[in-house]
């Protein structure tokens, strides 16, 4: 069972004790990322989260990474549009040196202007990267389409000419706006004693921390609704296949629905044996891939269905995909397709906690959306208890018509194809 320690200036310290593997997962998770952005500064988050380990005024880009190999220790990180993640995985022996580092790191960086050249090449490269996977790219179209008018609907990373304009001082900016302790959650899971981490935190991150009286930030907020418009966001691109997201109405991950919703999109579009996965690819054979689309944010979301197919079967698709819709608001899911769902979330619930890299990012998830820390036996327990009638009634609340769009990408604009599905 984890433990929740909140420091006066709002720092978060989550510790979760495995005498089951030898090592220590050390995770430093920044509530900041694309949403925090605007138009002066898109990409910014991800610029330097890529910069994070690109030297301070204690250490070199080169010596940070020596520090840390030498010592079989593995680092990575990530940014989303809520979150920047740094995280580290090595021996309990080893957690002082991470801990360090990692202080250094989040409140000391300098972002060395020839360090921001060559990292600002690799970022842009990887948004070239992004731009010709035309699945991402329906995603991204998906998600600016689908939460127009949200501080959610921008391309995660910027652009290349955005990101081109960021200079250190904006760097610098961002991070003493936003790297801040009430803002920070470390969470730690692993075979070492809490008072070892706990003396660390006190070494070596609070000296570097605003001692100032702050409130933790958090991301359990109430929906905030969007005022949808059937609309579309057709790229073309020399492709014979369409790739197409259909949105419908948003769930945020604090919803009290939100068991009954994983649960009827798992049922719907999740699996081999879900409703759309049946009727488009083993009934008629017309598409490659086929699955649910949702991105649930602290404020807001989308949710839906992604395909593939040929682009001549687009109509086809799109009508089929109307009609499975239809039949569950008619006549609803099945018993055995609800028992079915449970046991799929159950099961991945289970092992998606099965290392101690998995549990530390689980408590941090939990924590930000919940206010609470994550209990596995609650989430089961939550599961299990959604009925047949709460999981139709919560397809049907959100698998709405009037809150449609859509994203496209194909050879041809196929902007039509939303009028055909609302339409029909």
């Amino acid at each position: 069972m984890a433990n929740l320690t909140v420091y006066e200036n709002g720092l978060r310290l989550i510790y979760d004790y495995s005498n089951t593997i030898k090592g220590v997962s050390i995770q430093f998770c920044c509530l900041v990322g694309g949403k925090d952005e605007d138009d002066s500064n898109r990409g910014i988050a991800h610029l330097a989260e890529h910069m994070f380990f690109k030297g301070t005024n204690k250490r070199k880009s080169k010596e940070i990474n020596l520090e840390l190999d030498k010592r079989g220790v593995s680092t990575n990180a990530s940014t989303s549009n809520e979150v920047t993640k740094f995280y580290a995985t090595g021996m309990p022996e080893h957690a002082e040196i991470i801990f360090d580092i990692f202080s250094d790191c989040f409140f000391d960086s300098t972002y060395p202007k020839e360090e921001l050249e060559k990292e600002r090449n690799v970022v842009c490269s990887e948004l070239e990267m992004y731009e010709n996977d035309f699945q991402n790219k329906m995603a991204n179209n998906g998600e600016i389409i689908g939460l127009q008018g949200t501080k959610y609907a921008y391309v995660l990373g910027g652009t290349v000419e955005s990101v081109s304009k960021i200079t250190t001082e904006d760097l610098l900016n961002f991070r003493n706006r936003f790297y801040t302790p009430d803002r920070l959650i470390i969470s730690v899971c692993g075979s070492m004693p809490q008072e070892e981490v706990e003396e660390l935190i006190k070494q070596y991150v609070l000296p570097k921390c605003s001692t100032e009286k702050k409130e933790p930030i958090t991301y359990h907020l109430p929906i905030k609704e969007i005022d949808i418009k059937s609309r579309t966001l057709s790229t073309s691109k020399e492709t014979d296949q369409l790739y197409a997201v259909i949105n419908f109405r948003g769930i945020n991950q604090s919803a009290n629905d939100i068991e009954a919703f994983n649960l009827a999109e798992t049922a719907f579009a999740s699996t081999m044996t879900s409703r759309l996965f049946i009727k488009l690819r083993e009934e008629n054979g017309l598409v490659y891939a086929v699955s649910n689309f949702s991105s649930i944010y602290g404020e807001s979301g989308t949710t839906g269905v992604f395909f593939i197919a040929n682009e001549k079967n687009g109509d086809k698709v799109i009508n089929l995909i109307k009609e499975a819709i239809d039949e569950v608001h008619e006549k609803g899911f099945t018993q055995e397709e609800l028992d079915t769902a449970k046991n799929i979330l159950v099961t991945n619930l289970y092992l998606s906690t099965q290392t101690i890299t998995a549990r530390a990012t689980k408590n941090i998830i939990y924590l930000m959306y919940d206010n609470e820390l994550f209990d596995i036996d609650k989430k089961v327990d939550k599961i299990r208890a959604v009925t047949l009638d709460e999981m139709n009634k919560t397809f049907n609340k959100y698998y709405d018509y009037k809150y449609t769009t859509m994203g496209l990408v194909s050879k041809e604009n196929k902007g039509y194809l939303i009028k055909t599905f609302v339409n029909n």
